[in-house]
């Protein structure tokens, strides 16, 4: 377990405080960060922890019980689909970095989870609840007169 800032490890610079206190530089950090199972942690000013993210791609049952009670199966608008026919998906790609967190996810049916994935629809947490926004809409074509 080491400890730095986010800015630090990002920027491959200052140290890192390992747990027998001794410090090694980001850079080096930053090379055993590509073969390690990485949890990023939040800390508060006092060293409370005010965030932890997980390892896993897919979320874990404690997880999943948190989205099944915020969304309540799937969160897309006017569907119904309850919970046990849903899917967490991420809203920042898991490939592109999206963590596995509550804030980072929710829950589709397989029907929207494709439509997410394969159109131009967007979603994110505001105020602690999925919001979607629909394509805009453009006309294939225009009629003259």
């Amino acid at each position: 377990m080491v400890t730095m800032t986010e800015e630090s490890l990002r920027e491959g610079i200052g140290t890192a405080t390992t747990m027998d206190g001794s410090t090694i530089p980001a850079t080096q950090l930053r090379r055993i960060a590509c073969d390690a199972g990485i949890i990023p942690t939040m800390l508060g000013s006092n060293g409370e922890i005010l965030d932890m993210g997980c390892r896993e791609r897919t979320a874990p049952p404690k997880l999943r019980h948190r989205l099944i009670a915020r969304d309540r199966g799937c969160a897309h608008p006017d569907c119904d689909h309850q919970p046990a026919f849903t899917q967490a998906h991420h809203i920042q790609h898991h490939a592109n970095g999206g963590l596995t967190t509550e804030d980072n996810m929710v829950l589709l049916c397989s029907h929207h989870h494709t439509l997410i994935h394969h159109t131009n629809w967007k979603v994110r947490i505001q105020h602690g609840k999925p919001e979607f926004t629909p394509p805009e809409y453009r006309p294939a074509f225009s009629w003259t007169a």
